[in-house]
């Protein structure tokens, strides 16, 4: 390849990293903002010199979600408000920058602020261990970041949460009180598109990396990374500061071979 093809294929790399931070995924046919969003984190993580380059690479998965989510048509439709919390009552699991990247936004809080919700952290990780998701669901216990019924870290909010939205409260609210939230509840399809479009590409891009692509669950991940000094800086060198956290239920084959195809493309002409 000579050097004018390279700066060539540079620079539409980089016209499409533009592009999906500014635009987000699409529903119809994702794959070649997808593929622009895997290079960007595979980028960012290849950025070895940067300590925290795995929070910053779910800074710019969420910034290309939300890219992504204000976009869509029917916004209107979304029934959920800030105060209600039915499904922060749930089993959550995140990747583990977009634990990183939460618990860099505790550590930055005011003391007071900070070491209340540490210990809260702790606290509600010490009932909820162990927990299977429907044994999660069926306790109702509210997910330790919540204050006064709204999230206390909403800007830092992993996919999952993201994704979730109701076009009808009170069917949310039906279902908590019946059941532990294991009723259908309506939702809108668009942003769960986008969350699945950019769990694949985070996970390409980890995999490329040669880099942890677990799914852990939140409260007891992140007890144990803010357990642990520099915790992010360890898990780019490869240690394991995760331990025996719970990790999600195994990715399907069809989602396995989305992450193959975009990490292949990620790596075309890295």
């Amino acid at each position: 390849m000579s050097r004018s093809q390279r700066r060539e294929i540079d620079r539409q790399r980089a016209k499409g990293h533009a592009a999906v931070l500014r635009y987000g995924l699409a529903v119809d046919d994702a794959s070649t903002a997808l593929y622009s969003l895997t290079h960007l984190l595979n980028s960012i993580l290849a950025k070895r010199a940067v300590r925290n380059r795995a929070s910053k690479a779910a800074e710019a998965l969420h910034g290309v979600f939300e890219a992504s989510f204000s976009r869509q048509p029917d916004l209107d439709a979304i029934d959920c408000k800030k105060g209600c919390d039915y499904c922060c009552h749930l089993f959550v699991s995140a990747l583990a920058p977009e634990i990183f990247l939460i618990s860099r936004k505790i550590r930055a809080l005011p003391p007071p602020e900070r070491d209340a919700l540490i210990e809260r952290i702790g606290e509600t990780n010490s009932v909820t261990k162990g927990m299977t998701m429907r044994q999660r669901s069926a306790a109702r216990l509210p997910c330790a970041l919540l204050v006064d019924s709204a999230c206390s870290l909403y800007t830092a909010r992993p996919l999952p949460c993201r994704g979730m939205t109701s076009t009808s409260a009170a069917a949310c609210k039906t279902s908590f009180e019946n059941s532990g939230f294991e009723d259908d509840v309506p939702v809108l399809p668009a942003p769960l598109i986008y969350r699945t479009g950019a769990t694949i590409a985070m996970l390409a891009a980890l995999d490329n990396n040669d880099l942890d692509d677990n799914s852990y669950e939140l409260i007891e991940a992140l007890n144990a990374v803010l357990g642990t000094e520099a915790a992010e800086e360890k898990w780019l060198r490869g240690e394991d500061v995760f331990g025996s956290v719970a990790v999600s239920i195994p990715r399907p084959t069809e989602l396995n071979e989305r992450i193959a195809e975009a990490k292949y493309h990620a790596l075309a002409y890295r």
